[in-house]
């Protein structure tokens, strides 16, 4: 039998358009978990040292799983205002912002 307490903590929260204040709030502390607040808020700069090196690798990891984080959580309809911005978390948080 499943436990409707778990199945509630491992649901996930969509942005649908009405909601973005709930959303913003889970999102973010997700993100704090992971480690990718800085990088959701724009405060993890690209590093200098070339495409090459082992901090350039990571610092795309946490961009992407950035970005990733924030577009696992829209509903589809959401989709269409962070089109051009998938590289972007930092800029998908903000135009977000902006749009509700």
């Amino acid at each position: 039998m499943t436990d409707p307490g778990n199945e509630k903590k491992n649901s996930v929260t969509l942005l649908t358009g009405n909601n973005y204040d709930a959303w913003a709030l889970r999102t973010m502390v997700v993100a704090r978990k992971q480690q990718l607040e800085d990088m959701v808020t724009g405060n993890d700069d690209e590093p200098s040292t070339g495409r090459n090196s082992k901090g350039w690798k990571a610092w795309r990891d946490r961009r992407n799983a950035a970005a990733e984080l924030i577009i696992s959580r829209l509903d589809d309809a959401q989709l269409v205002h962070i089109r051009g911005l998938e590289g972007d978390p930092a800029g998908m948080w903000v135009r977000l912002a902006t749009v509700h």
